[in-house]
């Protein structure tokens, strides 16, 4: 589908893309779905205009693994089905036979996801919002190119300048990519989106901005990436000094990155409070959001697996309590943490669950990543829970990733 100058060029960019080293480095499946992905596109161009039976068999095992990793592998699935189907009217020569290998390749693919069905409709079922963040778009782009405040907007324009759409390869991987992202905008009224879910783009991106240097000039092709390969390498360095107390420097890096990166700190605070305050110490209930953020207490607190603490895989944890120990100044205690992640819309909050907590238990802790109450920042930011949390909590540890707080009182006061 390319040439190998290429491939060689497209690999370098993406080697250092900070948002695929991110996701590289954390324990979600969009990087191993972008994988497969990937290595489905070549097939699904040779179907477009024949192809042969080890595409069929390729794309059909590509494209069932990445189903089995991740089921949003199912919009990328579809939009190549579509590209491919429409080789059927641009081009009518043995049209029985491709049609009949698509039919081989979609019922492969419908036997993979077969499995999948009740977890697909069960986890559909627990969706509490939908639609995207304010800062969607601005976060995707940034995510997408590897380049903060805007600049991305440099590296997408440098392909429709170049001309790669008169090339096939380029137009296929413009329609894929322009595809998914229309398929998205078409979903956002049932499903909350973030710029991780559509992590195979930036691989894709790279391809595009590889093709079309190479398009221009093959030899001159590393000169003129240079500067895109170089500022995607600062910001990959950028994001092994986190956690940084710098609003700017975690405003470039924020689309990057799945979660806050002040796990570490947070965790140990919890801990060092409950050892050197007495009133503090009694208070065993940690309340995180969102609930993929109970990660961090779980590794630095143990190291403990999902199952020792009693969840179940595939299920969702949410508004469920897990005990684990951890060490207060040479003390083994139980501790309760407690996912909370009301999706009805951020803005409305966490903090009447928080209240009702907090009612019960007389004391909790509370960390939330994507917010900062005194910054009035964050993709998560909420101004009711910061009303609740200045009138019923005090901020132990603020960082521009999170906060995290220590709230007690016998009765409930809620935001105005």
């Amino acid at each position: 589908m390319h040439t190998r100058s290429t491939v060689l060029l497209a690999s370098a960019l993406a080697a250092v893309h900070p948002f695929m080293v991110s996701n590289s480095h954390v324990m979600r499946p969009y990087s191993l779905v972008s994988f497969f992905l990937v290595m489905a596109l070549p097939h699904a161009f040779r179907l477009a205009s024949g192809g042969r039976r080890r595409d069929i068999a390729a794309f059909s095992i590509f494209g069932g693994l990445a189903i089995w990793t991740h089921y949003t592998a199912l919009i990328s699935l579809f939009v190549l089905f579509v590209y491919m189907a429409s080789g059927l009217v641009r081009d009518r020569s043995d049209r029985g036979g491709r049609l009949l290998r698509l039919a081989v390749a979609g019922v492969v693919l419908l036997v993979f996801f077969l499995p999948f069905v009740p977890y697909f409709f069960s986890d559909f079922s627990d969706k509490q919002g939908a639609w995207v963040s304010p800062e969607f778009v601005d976060d995707m782009l940034s995510a997408l190119t590897g380049l903060p405040f805007g600049l991305g907007w440099i590296v997408l324009a440098f392909p429709l300048v170049t001309g790669l759409r008169r090339a096939k390869s380029g137009r296929f991987l413009m329609i894929f990519g322009g595809g998914i992202v229309i398929l998205t905008l078409s979903t956002i009224w049932m499903v909350w989106w973030e710029p991780t879910h559509l992590a195979i783009l930036a691989p894709v991106l790279t391809m595009v901005v590889a093709a079309s240097a190479v398009r221009v000039r093959a030899r001159l092709a590393p000169a003129m990436l240079a500067p895109y390969f170089v500022g995607m390498a600062v910001m990959t360095a950028v994001l092994f000094s986190l956690p940084s107390s710098d609003p700017t420097v975690w405003e470039a890096v924020r689309p990057m990155t799945w979660h806050g990166m002040s796990y570490q700190r947070q965790a140990a605070k919890v801990l060092d409070l409950m050892g050197s305050d007495p009133a503090t110490f009694t208070c065993r209930d940690v309340y995180v959001t969102p609930v993929d953020q109970i990660s961090g207490f779980m590794y630095y607190w143990g190291p403990v697996t999902p199952q020792q603490i009693g969840m179940k895989p595939i299920e969702p944890n949410n508004f469920k309590t897990f005990t684990m120990t951890a060490n207060v100044a040479g003390r083994r205690v139980s501790m309760n943490l407690n996912p909370v992640e009301r999706l009805w819309s951020w803005e409305k909050g966490q903090w009447m669950d928080l209240e009702m907590a907090l009612r019960d238990k007389g004391c909790l802790w509370y960390q939330k990543s994507y917010q900062n109450c005194r910054l009035k920042t964050g993709r998560f930011y909420s101004s009711n829970d910061c009303r609740w949390l200045a009138a019923n909590c005090r901020a132990v540890d603020s960082m521009p990733d999170g906060e995290l707080y220590y709230c007690t009182r016998d009765i409930g006061i809620s935001p105005r």
